[in-house]
């Protein structure tokens, strides 16, 4: 059974902390969350570092922010992911931009 989703908001640097799984069970919640980011000004953080567990349906919701951010000339910037979404991302072959995985302090 995954565990519920836990979203908080943040605000320096704008986007959301994620805390639980992002999978299908949890991807309505994910998807309007990464929405409403999409309406902010700027550059978007998510900080992944409580989330334990992603699957094909969390890595498309990411994926998709991402390439809608990129269209408005922002990005989808990743904070703390584990290395299992990287792993995740290559082995299903999505095409994910580059600004998308890396981190604010990379």
């Amino acid at each position: 059974m995954e565990r519920p989703l836990a979203i908080t908001p943040t605000t320096d640097p704008a986007g959301i902390r994620l805390r639980g799984t992002l999978g299908a069970s949890t991807l309505p919640l994910l998807e309007t969350s990464l929405e409403r980011l999409l309406d902010q000004p700027g550059d978007v953080v998510l900080d992944l570092a409580g989330v334990t567990f992603v699957d094909s349906a969390g890595l498309r919701a990411l994926v998709r922010t991402a390439a809608s951010l990129e269209a408005r000339s922002r990005r989808l910037l990743l904070e703390n992911p584990r290395p299992q979404l990287f792993r995740l991302a290559e082995a299903v072959g999505y095409g994910i931009p580059a600004a998308t995985m890396q981190s604010p302090g990379r």
